[in-house]
């Protein structure tokens, strides 16, 4: 902050003994130190708070920054519901024609899968299929 050497401060002492005198000089020095003491504690309490201020900014700053980018890569959800339901109703509302006609689609393929799969299991064996089929249940006699 200041310079002052010890010329100086011998200068000021000097000058201070001439013009308060003894008897007044060391009151007046007291009451100096401890103004100068305050001044001192409060400016480094502003110093101090200041710096936990831009402490905190910057962490503030570090944590919303990568918030802001997953908000911005996420989307609006509102927006996505919005979306989804517009297909789904653009889905339902086609006529019945277009879906009956559809079968090509991947899943009334593999609802026509499922069914032959079904029929095939219920279609009676015959005798000789019937005795080359393994057994279930049947431990090894």
């Amino acid at each position: 902050m200041f310079d002052i050497g010890f010329l100086e401060l011998l200068v000021l002492s000097v000058v201070g003994l001439l013009v308060l005198g003894p008897e007044r000089l060391p009151r007046v020095a007291r009451t100096l130190g401890a103004y100068v003491g305050k001044a001192r504690r409060t400016w480094t309490h502003v110093r101090m708070e200041i710096e936990r201020e831009i402490a905190a900014d910057e962490i503030k700053r570090a944590v919303q920054e990568p918030v802001e980018e997953l908000k911005s890569g996420l989307g609006s959800p509102a927006a996505d519901l919005d979306e989804l339901r517009r297909s789904t109703e653009r889905a339902f509302s086609e006529p019945a024609s277009t879906a009956a006609g559809a079968s090509d689609t991947p899943s009334a393929v593999a609802a026509d899968s499922t069914d032959s799969a079904e029929a095939a299991d219920t279609t009676p064996l015959s005798e000789a299929d019937e005795e080359s089929a393994p057994r279930s249940g049947a431990v090894g006699s």
